[in-house]
């Protein structure tokens, strides 16, 4: 069908809701189950793709999922953001780990330019469709950049303990060692390789 006919849109509706319903159930495998990590990480992916005339119900939620309560009445309906990093204060406040990180090795969108340790936010609306905008004329769905993977070979895991402000800015803790950058021609289980290919000596 051409577009904007009706056929087309509750075709693209099924697609989505397939897709969201994927990521749910792959949530709720006894085995993610059975791993706080990777249930967090399927609960973040979920919440990403779900859609609300009302933007904070996405984190509303997914609040009592990670034991932690927020006041409705604090955060206007359109305020996802203020919610969301709400919520991740709240997390680590209770000793929780910064779960969300995964997002952005495992869904491919650019990170948010306010709140770099998320990805940017989608834009929702009552039609179902959870929309981001990649380039000035370009919209896509959000469902098309998931990936189902955990844990991602390039992210932190665990995932870290830390704390947030109230501007977003993450403040992680992690155990971690002095390392010196080398010649590459050092055997190869004596170096640390970085993504970018460079050598590194303990």
């Amino acid at each position: 069908p051409p577009p904007g006919h009706p056929a087309k849109a509750a075709n693209n509706r099924d697609q989505i809701l397939a897709t969201n319903v994927s990521v749910l159930s792959m949530a709720m495998e006894p085995e993610v189950m059975a791993d706080p990590d990777r249930r967090a990480h399927a609960v973040w992916q979920s919440a990403l793709m779900r859609t609300s005339s009302r933007p904070v119900d996405m984190i509303f939620s997914i609040m009592g999922l990670f034991d932690v309560e927020l006041d409705p009445a604090a955060f206007h309906k359109d305020d996802r953001r203020g919610a969301t990093l709400a919520l991740a204060r709240e997390i680590l406040r209770a000793g929780g780990r910064a779960t969300w990180l995964g997002l952005a090795a495992s869904c491919r969108l650019p990170l948010d330019r306010s709140c770099p340790s998320f990805p940017v936010f989608p834009q929702t609306s009552k039609a179902g469709l959870a929309l981001v905008q990649i380039e000035a004329s370009r919209v896509q769905e959000v469902s098309e950049f998931i990936d189902p993977i955990y844990p991602v070979a390039e992210q932190l895991v665990p995932l870290p303990t830390g704390s947030m402000d109230h501007t977003g800015c993450l403040t992680v803790s992690v155990k971690s060692m002095p390392v010196t950058q080398t010649r590459s021609d050092i055997p190869a289980s004596r170096v640390l390789r970085a993504l970018d290919g460079s050598s590194w000596q303990i």
